[in-house]
C-alpha cells in the first residue's frame, strides 16, 4: 500500500515538473548530462592512481564507477528520462565515454623556455567531447537495518564550462527494503526536482543576456619568434600586438566583458570572457562554445597585416590555449 501511495506522489511531481518546463518556453534547449561525483568513484575506489594533478589529488575514474556500479546504471537510464521528459536535452554519459575512447589529454607547451606538461583531467575530457551545457554529479550511499534503507543522495548541477554551482538536491530518507535502490533514488529526486529544474532554467536565461564565462590564455612559444609588445599598422595605426587583441576580445565578448590576471610581452591570461550563447553563420544559427571563440581569434591574426601562425589547446570546455608561433 505504501508503495502505490509513493508512485502515486511520483506522478503528481512529473505532472507539475512537466508544467515547469512548458511555462520556461525557450528556443534554445539546454544540454546536460549526468555523471558520478567525485566522491562517488573515490568511495568506490575508482581513481587513476599513476595520475596525479598539480597539487597531487588523485583523479577520480569516471568510466570504472558506472562499470562497477548496477545501481548507478540503473538510476541513470531513469534519471535521463525524467530530465528529458522536462524539456532537456539529455546526453547518455556511457555513449560519451565511448565517444572521447580516442581523444589525447596529453599536452605539452614550453612557457618562458620551459617545458610545462598541461594535463586535461579525464572530467575535462568527457566535457569537451561531449560539449553539454550542464553536468550533473551524482552521489547517494544506503545502508539496510531491520527491513529499511536509510538512503542518501547528493545531486548536484554545475555549469560545464567554468563549474559554477547551479541546483543543489541534498536528502535522506527511509524506504522499505522490499523497493528497489534506483526506484527510491528516483522518488527522493523528483519530489524536490521543480525548484532544481527552476534554477536551471533561471541560469540558462541568464546566460543569454550575461554570456558564459570562460578562461583564455594567449603564449608566445619559445624560443621567442615576435612578443605581444610588437607594433602593428593595422586601420592606419601603429598598435601593439596585445592591445589589437585585447580589442578584438572586448569587440567579440558579450557586452564586451572580460578580466585579465597577467599581461606581459609573453603572455596574456583572460580570467574571465564572457561569450554570447549564440552566433550566425552563412545565415545559420550555430552555438558558440570556446573551441570556436578561440578559433575566431586564431583566423583573425593570420590576416594582414599579422600573418601570425598559432595553436590551439583546449581543457575541458571552459578554458582554451593559444600559443604563437
Amino acid at each position: 500500500m505504501k508503495n502505490k501511495v509513493l508512485r502515486s506522489i511520483f506522478f503528481q511531481i512529473i505532472l507539475s515538473v512537466s508544467m515547469i518546463s512548458s511555462v520556461a518556453s525557450q528556443e534554445h534547449v539546454a544540454r546536460l548530462m549526468i555523471i558520478p561525483s567525485d566522491s562517488f568513484c573515490l568511495a568506490k575506489g575508482c581513481a587513476i592512481s599513476d595520475k596525479v594533478d598539480s597539487d597531487g589529488v588523485i583523479k577520480p575514474e569516471i568510466g570504472k564507477a558506472i562499470m562497477e556500479s548496477d545501481e548507478f546504471v540503473a538510476i541513470l537510464g531513469k534519471l535521463n528520462a525524467l530530465f528529458a521528459n522536462s524539456g532537456f536535452e539529455v546526453d547518455n554519459i556511457q555513449n560519451e565515454l565511448k565517444k572521447m575512447s580516442n581523444e589525447s589529454i596529453l599536452t605539452k607547451l614550453k612557457i618562458h623556455g620551459k617545458e610545462n606538461v598541461v594535463q586535461e583531467t579525464p572530467k575535462e575530457l568527457l566535457l569537451r567531447t561531449s560539449n553539454v551545457d550542464f553536468v550533473l554529479p551524482l552521489d547517494f550511499s544506503f545502508i539496510e537495518l531491520n527491513g529499511e534503507y536509510n538512503l542518501l543522495v547528493r545531486l548536484r548541477c554545475n555549469d560545464a564550462y567554468n563549474g559554477t554551482e547551479v541546483a543543489a538536491l541534498y536528502k535522506s530518507e527511509v524506504f522499505p527494503s522490499t523497493m528497489e535502490i534506483s526506484e527510491m533514488l528516483e522518488l527522493m529526486i523528483a519530489e524536490s526536482l521543480p525548484l532544481f529544474i527552476e534554477s536551471i532554467n533561471k541560469y540558462y536565461e541568464q546566460l543569454f543576456i550575461k554570456g558564459r564565462e570562460v578562461k583564455m590564455t594567449l603564449i608566445m612559444s619559445y624560443p621567442f619568434k615576435r612578443l605581444f609588445d610588437e607594433n602593428f599598422t593595422y586601420n592606419g595605426h601603429e598598435q601593439r600586438l596585445d592591445s589589437l587583441v585585447i580589442n578584438w576580445v572586448k569587440e567579440n565578448s558579450m557586452n564586451g566583458e572580460y578580466s585579465i590576471e597577467l599581461i606581459n610581452s609573453g603572455q596574456i591570461s583572460f580570467t574571465s570572457v564572457h561569450l554570447p550563447m549564440i552566433f550566425t553563420r552563412n545565415g545559420r544559427t550555430r552555438n558558440m562554445d570556446s573551441r570556436t571563440f578561440v578559433n575566431s581569434l586564431r583566423k583573425y591574426l593570420t590576416t594582414e597585416p599579422f600573418f601570425i601562425d598559432s595553436k590551439a589547446y583546449y581543457f575541458g570546455l571552459g578554458e582554451a590555449w593559444l600559443e604563437f608561433n
